[in-house]
């Protein structure tokens, strides 16, 4: 558990932008001259070490190279949360750099949209990894990869939580500490 408000703080806003990302990424298209991975994958390929962690370790994001659509791994500590898992043909190699990174068991789980090349690659993972918990964005989608997510999450007993947007009217800042 995160101890500290401004790392929890930290933490929550790296997720939202992480999201917003995802969401972005999909309405990518690339420029002349680029391939469509360059356009949905901006900046170099890997992880790059954001902030120092809890003494067991660091912040770190990996961005997972699915081809179109979005794979991103959050590592704090011994936690872990997946966004987004590709296409259904990037499961095996998100499975595969999920075990390569010494990932045994997801925290997080979020799936930004329902579309095929955001939650394709969940499938295998859903399938060989244990989740604690899956935020989804709940909108209703009719697709069968739609439908055998839903599924296994319900197989699996995983908990599941439907995410909602919050008008910006209705954001609440609270006052920084003073120094």
């Amino acid at each position: 558990m995160i101890e500290s408000k401004p790392l929890k703080t930290a933490l929550w806003l790296l997720i939202f932008t992480i999201v917003a990302v995802s969401i972005a990424g999909c309405a990518a298209q690339p420029g002349p001259g680029r391939s469509p991975s360059a356009a949905v994958h901006p900046g170099p390929p890997g992880n790059a070490t954001l902030a120092p962690g809890p003494p067991g370790g660091n912040l770190t994001v990996h961005f997972l190279d699915v081809g179109q659509g979005d794979a991103i791994l959050v590592r704090y500590g011994n936690r872990s949360m997946l966004v987004d898992g590709g296409p259904a043909v990037a499961g095996p190699t998100v499975a595969a750099y999920l075990r390569g990174q010494g990932v045994g068991y997801i925290d997080v789980l979020v799936s930004t949209h329902p579309h095929e090349d955001h939650i394709g690659g969940l499938l295998t993972v859903l399938r060989e990894f244990p989740v604690g918990v899956v935020y989804d964005s709940g909108q209703p989608h009719t697709t069968r990869t739609y439908e055998k997510y839903l599924t296994l999450i319900d197989e699996k007993n995983i908990r599941y939580r439907r995410c909602r947007a919050v008008p910006a009217t209705r954001w609440r800042s609270r006052r920084r500490p003073q120094r």
